[in-house]
């Protein structure tokens, strides 16, 4: 019995220690957490309600912003010309309004300096309802780099707000801008042209709605799809970052020259030009400036892969295309042979009832697949595609190959000749003029190109 009464009361003493051990563990929890530095969840910096404020004014040594919010709306009024985005201006209010901190440092801070709050780099004015106001300091960075020390004026106690949050302060006129530099969509633009190094490297002009022309340094249609990627790039193009608004010195930027320029035109907001300089290799983007404009800004360079591409790789520039409903003859002369081509279409766009005669003979035949061999050829004559650009000689001699469109509109008839320029290249002379186009003998020779659909033109044409 004296052993287990003995058990029992070590058993019970232990249990007392336990008990006290959790007890003194919780009171100095709880005595932690009410200590300066100590997490406590989210906490408001001010007592102010969101509800009630009606002003914010956001100050630094260089600049001031003005919020003012009217029937339930935010926006800035001061400065006036400053082009803002909407949503960020609201966003910035209600980060104001709502401004919360996840951590007192100091209740009672005897001494301000020591967080930045001696001399802040920013104040905040929060203008209520009944015209009283509070203003919120922002001071210095926290040692860890995660957080800002932030008070309200001739209050003792100090907080931490996020780092993302003071930063979006601190930056404020920049996260407030709107980053767009073309406000129209790629659809709106009429005309591109670039520039590398300071020469230019081409310019199109927008026909209609799907077709462009090349107009220097060769003149040409051109393929849409090509050309898009580019009218895409710099219709969609907005600012990754506001570097200098003013700068002194351009060269260090690359922008003193140059590397690239852009320019492109809509008829709502006129011509655009945008110049890039260096590429920025830690953040990989462009600095850039409008011609319009001193403000130096960076751009995302990945949109711009085609900046160095030659020409030719750039678009696909046809020899001479032109919509078959728009031609009312084609002669073409090639291997010694003259073969005319007479084009009917329908008024109503119906393909079935077009005609087609060759040398005189129906050619509205189609094959065994449904096709119609003299459609195919067609499209291989307005197919051909130039090889380079080669600017300056004049072709001489005699056209191995000519094409003659006889049109139903201006310019009426348009003579297509190409030239030999030595064995593997023909230059391509265009109403008697050299268009500054060469192209590759062989293409005449490809699968489905001008001489292999002849032939078949001709064998459904004698069958």
């Amino acid at each position: 019995m004296k052993f287990y009464r003995n058990a029992i009361i070590l058993i019970a003493v232990l249990a007392l220690l336990v008990a006290a051990y959790f007890l003194v563990i919780n009171k100095s929890d709880d005595k932690d957490s009410e200590q300066p530095g100590a997490d406590i969840g989210t906490i408001r910096v001010s007592d102010y309600k969101a509800e009630d404020v009606k002003k914010i004014i956001i100050e630094n040594r260089d600049e001031k912003l003005e919020f003012e919010k009217k029937d339930e709306k935010w926006g800035l009024s001061s400065p006036a010309d400053l082009k803002v985005n909407p949503d960020s201006v609201t966003g910035m209010a209600m980060e104001v309004t709502g401004l919360i901190a996840s951590k007192i440092v100091d209740e009672d801070a005897s001494d301000v300096g020591k967080y930045g709050l001696d001399a802040p780099g920013l104040l905040i004015t929060v203008i209520l309802g009944d015209d009283t106001s509070r203003v919120i300091e922002l001071g210095n960075q926290t040692p860890l780099g995660d957080g800002y020390y932030v008070r309200e004026k001739d209050k003792t106690k100090v907080y931490v707000i996020s780092k993302y949050v003071g930063e979006k302060l601190l930056n404020a006129k920049n996260n407030l801008r709107d980053k767009t530099i073309f406000p129209g969509n790629a659809e709106d633009i009429v005309s591109i042209s670039m520039e590398r190094g300071g020469t230019l490297v081409y310019s199109a002009k927008k026909q209609d709605a799907s077709t462009w022309s090349l107009t220097a340094p060769i003149e040409g249609s051109v393929n849409v799809d090509s050309l898009g990627r580019m009218v895409e790039a710099v219709a969609n193009v907005i600012v990754a970052d506001f570097v200098e608004e003013k700068p002194s010195d351009l060269a260090k930027y690359g922008l003193e020259s140059p590397a690239y320029s852009l320019e492109y035109e809509s008829a709502k907001d006129g011509k655009i030009k945008l110049m890039l300089g260096t590429l920025n290799k830690d953040t990989y983007r462009f600095y850039a400036k409008l011609e319009s404009s001193e403000e130096v800004f960076e751009i995302d360079s990945t949109a711009f892969d085609f900046l160095d591409k030659p020409l030719k790789e750039i678009v696909d520039v046809f020899v001479y295309i032109v919509n078959i409903s728009d031609v009312s003859r084609i002669v073409v002369d090639m291997d010694g042979k003259t073969t005319t081509c007479d084009i009917e279409t329908d008024k109503d766009n119906d393909n079935d009832k077009d005609k087609f005669t060759v040398d005189g003979k129906n050619a509205t035949m189609k094959d065994e697949n449904g096709n119609q061999p003299f459609r195919k050829f067609y499209q291989a004559l307005i197919g051909i595609t130039l090889n380079d650009i080669e600017i300056g000689p004049e072709p001489k001699g005699d056209a191995e190959i000519t094409l003659t469109y006889y049109l139903r509109k201006a310019p009426n008839k348009m003579t297509v000749e190409f030239v030999s320029k030595d064995d593997n290249y023909y230059y391509v002379v265009k109403n008697g003029k050299y268009s500054n186009i060469i192209v590759r003998k062989d293409k005449f020779n490809e699968t489905e190109g001008v001489k292999e659909t002849y032939n078949k033109l001709m064998e459904a044409l004698n069958k």
